[in-house]
């Protein structure tokens, strides 16, 4: 997928790029963000007059917070020959993480130059977990050591995350290391003079 991507820019690139027309790297401009990737600190450079390249970091502030979550233990039934199995449950509190650092590559085309309508395309990579999560019950650690069979987990929504012998919990949410992103928008990130 990642070499079909950068294909497909390369070839958008040549076919709007004449030869006498190349202006990369003649100026550069750099620019700070705040949104929803945090913190973000880029550089860009014109290669054409219809196309400007930006590149740069983003980073998410370790912003961290708590959260209860339910957790259910099976343990074998003391009066059960048959290996019946008892769930019990009870509440752990985790600690969540959203800290991460990623990079990003994405190139402007301008269809109509001197407008500042523009189409996005391009790639952010790294910064593959989202979500960093953490916790300890007391409760789980002394179900694990009077147990024979150990199955501890803690339910968050839809997903399950195993708890060791220890009671601890580690976890979390991961996307792909390359994320292609395709976007719109209007502005220069370089201006014309």
């Amino acid at each position: 997928m990642k070499k079909f991507f950068v294909l497909v820019l390369t070839g958008i690139a040549s076919m709007l790029t004449p030869m006498h027309a190349v202006d990369v790297f003649n100026h550069l401009g750099a620019g700070v963000g705040v949104g929803t990737n945090g913190i973000s600190v880029e550089l860009a450079t014109p290669i054409t007059k219809f196309i400007q390249m930006r590149a740069g970091v983003s980073i998410m502030p370790g912003i961290t917070f708590n959260a209860d979550a339910d957790f259910t233990y099976d343990t074998p039934n003391p009066g059960s020959l048959s290996g019946e199995m008892v769930s019990r449950e009870g509440t752990m509190s985790l600690k969540g993480d959203l800290g991460r650092v990623q990079g990003q590559v994405i190139f402007n085309i301008y269809p109509i130059p001197k407008c500042g309508l523009f189409v996005a395309g391009g790639a952010y990579f790294g910064g593959d977990k989202l979500l960093k999560i953490s916790g300890h019950s007391d409760e789980l650690r002394e179900l694990a050591a009077t147990s024979n069979a150990y199955n501890g987990q803690v339910s968050i929504g839809d997903y399950s995350i195993p708890a060791n012998e220890n009671g601890d919990v580690a976890g979390g949410f991961k996307v792909k290391n390359f994320r292609p992103y395709v976007g719109i928008g209007w502005g220069k990130v370089i201006p014309n003079k």
